[in-house]
């Protein structure tokens, strides 16, 4: 009786389970440079963010004809090895890139809504309040950089312009209740730079040089 190789392709259950703890592994990778952890499971970005990192390999074990070791039980140490270096490569250096809308963790740039009370501890925080006009109340910061959001929380990346230069402040991960309602400017590179990208270089994300003076 010759050795039964075990088609995990074919079998849909697992392939679920491989793509979902694959997403949940990269989205903690990256969350992990903010100090947050994600422990809601129950999140559809795993699933994109699983199939978009497994995409690449996917495809190649579906090759099967010539690859034929990769369903086989042996050298199972090889294949896990082999998976984890590709985890901790699509991660750190491809997923922080790929826009949230198709799958991966490249931020937004958004302004916050709150109370005047929330507003006045953020300004405390750090968080510069957007001019609204004279005479007016301040209902809103200047544009952060958002890094991410779930049920409960949303974490923001806040920058400060000292006059002579940008710099990065500090991550704030804000009950979500506390924010009334964002507002969110089209993607504009530059303003990208001056916040999102200066956040992430600070927080060890691999973005390039960043130096921004005026």
């Amino acid at each position: 009786m010759g050795q039964k190789n075990y088609d995990w392709a074919k079998t849909p259950s697992l392939a679920i389970f491989i793509v979902y703890v694959t997403g949940f592994l990269v989205w903690n990778m990256y969350l992990a440079h903010f100090a947050f952890f994600e422990y809601d499971l129950l999140q559809t970005r795993f699933i994109s963010a699983g199939i978009l990192t497994l995409f690449l390999p996917a495809i190649l074990i579906l090759w099967k004809e010539k690859n034929e070791w990769l369903f086989s039980k042996r050298d199972r140490l090889v294949k896990f090895v082999l998976y984890a270096i590709w985890i901790v490569f699509f991660g750190g250096l491809i997923f922080p890139h790929i826009p949230q809308h198709l799958g991966g963790s490249k931020p937004k740039i958004s302004s916050v809504v709150a109370s005047t009370s929330t507003l006045e501890n953020l300004s405390i925080m750090g968080v510069t309040l957007a001019d609204a006009g004279e005479g007016k109340q301040r209902v809103q910061t200047i544009p952060m950089c958002k890094i991410y959001q779930n049920r409960d929380s949303v974490i923001f990346g806040v920058v400060r312009d000292t006059g002579s230069e940008i710099i990065s402040n500090r991550v704030l991960i804000l009950n979500k209740v506390q924010v009334e309602a964002e507002s969110v400017t089209p993607d504009d590179p530059q303003q990208y730079t001056q916040i999102c990208r200066l956040i992430r270089e600070v927080y060890g994300i691999k973005e390039g040089v960043v130096t921004e003076t005026r």
